[in-house]
């Protein structure tokens, strides 16, 4: 990337629960892509994010769904082996207050652990650690998009959120 092109770009890795490479209010804006779901310690992913961001920095970060994207949940279908959207009846959402990790691997990926939490619990942490929920995005593909892609998107994305998009501000 960088070398590729340079635009001045400089990459870190870091934990996002020890981010004391950077000082205090370094950054203008941070985004996370659904990341959040794979760390365990969040309240203090949150406050480090607070503690490197500068005064009215913004966090941006996306998420799989609490509600609908939760591994505890389940599409019904008829027949139950069936892949084609039409035969999606419900979405089956159960034990939705049961918050804590879950050890998943899909294919030949290692084993990852994947935490659900509440919007609750998402937003409790957020204000004790500084933020304030300027917006909660849940996005929708656009319909002419479905229709063109009917398999890519025969996960039901028109029906129900599978991701959440939360814009937060730092307070004082």
């Amino acid at each position: 990337m960088e070398e590729e092109e340079q635009l001045g770009c400089k990459f870190s890795q870091t934990s996002l629960t020890d981010l004391t490479m950077f000082e205090n209010d370094f950054f203008d804006l941070i985004v996370s892509n659904i990341v959040l779901v794979d760390i365990q310690d969040y309240q203090k992913a949150f406050l480090e994010i607070n503690r490197v961001l500068k005064k009215d920095g913004r966090f941006i970060w996306s998420n799989s769904h609490p509600t609908f994207g939760r591994l505890g949940s389940m599409d019904l279908r008829l027949p139950f082996d069936a892949s084609r959207n039409e035969e999606n009846l419900y979405k089956i959402i159960d034990r939705y207050f049961d918050s804590g990790g879950t050890l998943v691997s899909w294919g030949k990926v290692q084993p990852l652990w994947q935490f659900d939490r509440t919007l609750s619990e998402y937003s409790h942490a957020l204000k004790e650690a500084g933020f304030a929920i300027r917006e909660i995005i849940e996005p929708k593909p656009d319909l002419e998009l479905i229709r063109k892609n009917p398999r890519f998107l025969a996960f039901d994305a028109d029906r129900y959120p599978h991701f959440i998009i939360f814009d937060c501000i730092k307070l004082e």
